[in-house]
């Protein structure tokens, strides 16, 4: 392919990029997150906790993912992360990314309210839940990238 087909290809995807994040381009306090998987954008409403008090709590007592499709944790530093399904209701998926927005790893499926704790294999700085099956939904994998927060 030459140079100038490789440059055409990526305008246009970046102009299909910009406009899907206008289209779900969050409304008063709600957040988004764009995470790019092989080629494949995928855009969600998002809580954001980057508070350690709303870190704490996370997705605790919720018994319905309606309005969001998940919480993004935002860390201050990065460093191994410890989570934990005490009294969280539903299933969840956790996606574990580092300070580039790159998968550390992904547990699929966490059980409710299990006191296990489940760890960023390696040094993280933001941790994505969302109900449990959205990681294969999706098809967030361990090549998958955030390219977009806004919060």
């Amino acid at each position: 392919m030459n140079k100038k087909y490789i440059f055409v290809i990526f305008i246009i995807f970046l102009v299909l990029l910009i406009s899907a994040i206008f289209i779900f381009m969050p409304k008063g306090n709600e957040s988004v997150i764009a995470i790019e998987t092989e080629g494949k954008v995928s855009i969600m409403k998002i809580k954001v906790a980057n508070e350690e008090k709303e870190r704490i709590k996370g997705l605790m007592f919720v018994k319905s993912l309606s309005k969001y499709e998940g919480m993004f944790f935002i860390f201050d530093k990065q460093e191994v992360i410890k989570m934990w399904m005490k009294n969280t209701f539903l299933p969840l998926d956790m996606v574990f990314f580092d300070e580039k927005g790159l998968v550390v790893n992904i547990k699929e499926n966490a059980t409710p309210m299990s006191l296990d704790v489940i760890s960023s294999v390696n040094p993280a700085l933001f941790v994505l839940e969302l109900e449990a099956k959205k990681v294969l939904k999706y098809g967030i994998n361990e090549k998958s990238r955030i390219l977009y927060v806004k919060y």
